[in-house]
């Protein structure tokens, strides 16, 4: 099967698969639909999961109320910054005015493969 990555295709699908799942799916409004009944929320959001070949991560599906942050995910339409969600993250840019400059959070990005133990060598630089 092929994978889907076009914008529009992708749209596309992601509303066939809604009007799979909601009858009634008004096709001016249908990105509005409201994902708050978890069973709704699981079928969609499985189908589209298997049409891109993208799992949505954990954190992520918490922020996903409507088909249209659905649609807005799967474009790559939010930001991609792994900071977000971290808690440690988090606390650095509230109290970023309050510590000294030689104090910065710095994300593991799994991604980028730096093993634990290549850290303190990476950050000294």
């Amino acid at each position: 099967r092929q994978k889907i990555t076009e914008p529009d295709e992708i749209k596309n699908k992601i509303h066939d698969i809604v009007l799979k799942h909601v009858k009634l799916a008004d096709k001016n409004k249908w990105m509005d639909i409201k994902l708050s009944d978890p069973n709704l929320k699981f079928e969609i959001l499985r189908d589209c999961m298997s049409l891109t070949d993208r799992n949505i991560p954990n954190l992520e599906l918490n922020f996903i109320e409507t088909v249209g942050d659905a649609v807005k995910f799967y474009l790559g339409e939010e930001k991609k910054d792994p900071r977000i969600g971290h808690p440690v993250a988090s606390w650095f840019a509230e109290n970023e005015d309050k510590l000294p400059p030689n104090m910065t959070f710095i994300p593991y990005v799994k991604e980028l493969g730096v093993k634990r133990e290549n850290r303190k060598k990476l950050q000294k630089k």
